[in-house]
C-alpha cells in the first residue's frame, strides 16, 4: 500500500500516505533486506504502539521446542524468558525468531526436602506417579497417594512443577517439596469471635458456640458463619520454616449446629494425621452435657442401638433432676453422655428414641416449630442389658 502511494497508482490523503510510509520503513528496518529468511512473506508483521518491550515469536511454539508455529506474532516479553537463537537482542532490532519458555519463580512457602534421580534401569516414559512409588516406596505406598502429592504441586522434575501426565526418563532429577509456610491470610473481619482455649505451633483447642456449623454446606454457609472460616482469624499461623505446615488450620472433627463445645484444630500435617488416628481408634474421650425432657429411670447405663444401620453405643449417667412446668411431663434430667461411636446425630437419636427423653431445644427429634413431644416408644434395652460404667476420668484443671 505504501508502494502504491509512492508510485501514484492510488490517490491517498497526505497524512495517510505518510503513516503508511513510516510503517513500511519500520518493517523494512526490522526484517532486513529482501531475501533474508526471518519471517514468512505471506504473514506481515503487525505494528503496535511501543507501550512495552515487544518480541516477535515465530517458528517455535511456546514451550514446545522443534514444533513449527503456523504464524508469526507479536508477544509482550513481560514475565517470559526469551532466548534468541543467533544473537542477543539489542535496542535497535527486536529478535524475530525466539524460543520462549515460561519462567517458574521460586515459592517461599515450599522447601525441597528430598532429591532423587531416576535410575537407568527404569523404563523411559514412566508416568510420574508410578515412578514415585518405585523411587520412594516408603513414602508412597499407594498410587493414589503419589497422585495426590503430584496434584498438590509437591513434586519437581528437573526443577519444574509437574503433573500426573509427565513422563520421566533415566537421569531426570525428581525433587519432593513440602509446605513450610501457611501462605493463607484471611481478609476482612471475622464472622464471629472464637475463644481459643489452648494453642501451640501444631494444634489448637477452640470453643465452638451454638448456632454455627462446623463446615459450610455446599454453596457456603450464610455469611460464612462456619467454624472453618472463623478459626483462620483466631489462630496464629505456624512459625516460618515449619515442615508440612497446612495452608490453613483444619478441624479434625465436627459438632452439630446447635451444639457448643471444644474442638481440635491441626496446623500441621503430622498433627492432623495423628489426631485423626486417635479419633479413629477411640483413644480420645468425648463427654457431653445435655438437659433432656422427661425422667430417665436409671442413674447410668449403656445404650446399644444402631443409628443409620450402623452400630452405635452411648454411655450415660444422671447428674441432676429438676421440675418443669411445661415439658417433659413435669421433669427435666441433666445427663452426661459418653459416645463410644461417632454416628451422625447419635446422641440426639439415642436420647429421643431409646431413652424417650429428647434433648431440650432439639427441633429435629424433640420439641420445636410446633412439634409435639415424641411418645416414649418401648425401650429396646432392658435393665439387664444396661451395663453400669464409671465416667471417663477427666482432670479438674482441664476445661
Amino acid at each position: 500500500a505504501a508502494g502504491a502511494a509512492v508510485d501514484g497508482r492510488r490517490r491517498l490523503e497526505p497524512p495517510m500516505a505518510a503513516t503508511l510510509l513510516a510503517l513500511w520503513a519500520i518493517a523494512f528496518a526490522a526484517v532486513g533486506p529482501p531475501g533474508s529468511r526471518q519471517i514468512r512473506p505471506s504473514v506481515p508483521a503487525v505494528a503496535q504502539p511501543p507501550v512495552a518491550p515487544l518480541a516477535l515469536v515465530g517458528g517455535t511454539q511456546l514451550g514446545r521446542p522443534g514444533k513449527r508455529a503456523p504464524t508469526a506474532r507479536l508477544c509482550a516479553t513481560e514475565h517470559i524468558l526469551v532466548e534468541k537463537e543467533e544473537a542477543p537482542p539489542t535496542a535497535a532490532a527486536v529478535p524475530l525468531v525466539a524460543r520462549v519458555q515460561r519462567e517458574r519463580m521460586p515459592n517461599a512457602d515450599f522447601a525441597v526436602v528430598r532429591s532423587m534421580e531416576v535410575p537407568h534401569n527404569m523404563t523411559a516414559g514412566t508416568r510420574l506417579p508410578v515412578a514415585l512409588t518405585l523411587l520412594a516406596p516408603d513414602q508412597f505406598g499407594s498410587l493414589s497417594r503419589a497422585r495426590k502429592t503430584v496434584r498438590r504441586s509437591g513434586v519437581l522434575v528437573n526443577g519444574v512443577i509437574s503433573d500426573c501426565a509427565v513422563a520421566v526418563s533415566p537421569g531426570d532429577a525428581v525433587e519432593l517439596r513440602m509446605r513450610v509456610n501457611s501462605g493463607y491470610a484471611p481478609r476482612g473481619v471475622p464472622p464471629f469471635p472464637v475463644e481459643v482455649v489452648y494453642e501451640d505451633d501444631h494444634l489448637a483447642v477452640v470453643l465452638k458456640p451454638a448456632g454455627v456449623v462446623t463446615h459450610p454446606p455446599p454453596g457456603g454457609a450464610p455469611g460464612s458463619r462456619s467454624m472453618r472460616t472463623a478459626i483462620t482469624y483466631a489462630l496464629a499461623a505456624p512459625p516460618p520454616g515449619t515442615l508440612e505446615a497446612l495452608y490453613r488450620p483444619h478441624l479434625v472433627h465436627r459438632l452439630d449446629r446447635p451444639t457448643s463445645g471444644l474442638m481440635l484444630a491441626a496446623k500441621t500435617k503430622p498433627a492432623q494425621v495423628g489426631l485423626q488416628r486417635l479419633f479413629a481408634s477411640r483413644a480420645i474421650g468425648k463427654r457431653y452435657t445435655a438437659v433432656v425432657a422427661g425422667r430417665v429411670p436409671h442413674e447410668r447405663g449403656l445404650i446399644d442401638s444402631p443409628v443409620g444401620g450402623k452400630d452405635a453405643q452411648t454411655r450415660y449417667e444422671v447428674t441432676g433432676r429438676h421440675r418443669s412446668l411445661r415439658i417433659g411431663g413435669g421433669h427435666l434430667t441433666t445427663l452426661r453422655l459418653y459416645p463410644q461411636t461417632g454416628r451422625t446425630h447419635q446422641l440426639r437419636i439415642h436420647c429421643a428414641h431409646v431413652l424417650g427423653c429428647p434433648i431440650v431445644g432439639d427441633t429435629a427429634y424433640g420439641y420445636g416449630r410446633g412439634k409435639p413431644q415424641l411418645p416414649p416408644p418401648p425401650p429396646p434395652v432392658t435393665a439387664d442389658s444396661l451395663q453400669p460404667a464409671p465416667p471417663l476420668p477427666l482432670p479438674s484443671s482441664q476445661p
